[in-house]
């Protein structure tokens, strides 16, 4: 655990194995076997968040986080196991708030933090989005056919695909049934 935290819970590692993200007392932290556990801190407009996914990019340790800020929830920091690290906002899904729930990375390129929305969807459910380092973007996937946007992404691979539910049928925001899906995030 952090210091001032008595428990600590892993949320991430990285696909080598070399770093774990997680959450202690109120902040992410991540662990290397070389420096132990470090505490991330706090964004400046946040009284706590949380770590939903880490990745290695460029030799830079990335972590996708949840933030309780009044805007910009979703955030990542970017920095090193040894020195000190940044936090930087994550852009919007169109208007929309979103939280971050995983993160994928090429390792030099490319960064994938997969969500959902707080809201928005049809029947103001929530609705899958997913960032892109490329891009600089937060977009808003079209779903398969007959599916409508009550959707979230839970997971995304090192090579961009991204894994969730969509509501297939019925009534959003809660008619149809839940329904798996594999999506590519390479594309548009």
């Amino acid at each position: 655990a952090v210091p001032g935290a008595t428990t600590s819970t892993a949320t991430g590692i990285t696909t080598d194995g070399s770093v774990v993200c997680g959450n202690s007392g109120n902040q992410p932290f991540i662990w290397t076997e070389g420096d132990g556990i470090k505490g991330l801190g706090l964004p400046g407009d946040s009284t706590s968040c949380s770590a939903a996914g880490v990745g290695v990019s460029n030799d830079s340790i990335v972590v996708a986080v949840n933030s309780n800020a009044a805007i910009y929830r979703a955030k990542r920091w970017d920095g090193n196991a040894a020195g000190p690290g940044a936090f930087s906002s994550l852009p919007r899904a169109g208007t929309l708030e979103w939280t971050a729930s995983g993160l994928g990375t090429d390792g030099t390129s490319e960064v994938w933090i997969s969500g959902s929305t707080i809201n928005g969807g049809d029947g103001n459910g929530r609705q899958a989005c997913r960032y892109r380092q490329s891009t600089g973007t937060t977009d808003l996937p079209t779903l398969p056919a007959n599916g409508h946007d009550n959707s979230d992404f839970h997971a995304v691979s090192d090579n961009g695909y991204l894994g969730g539910q969509y509501q297939y049928l019925g009534t959003a925001p809660t008619g149809g049934a839940r329904n798996a899906m594999k999506f590519a995030g390479i594309s548009p």
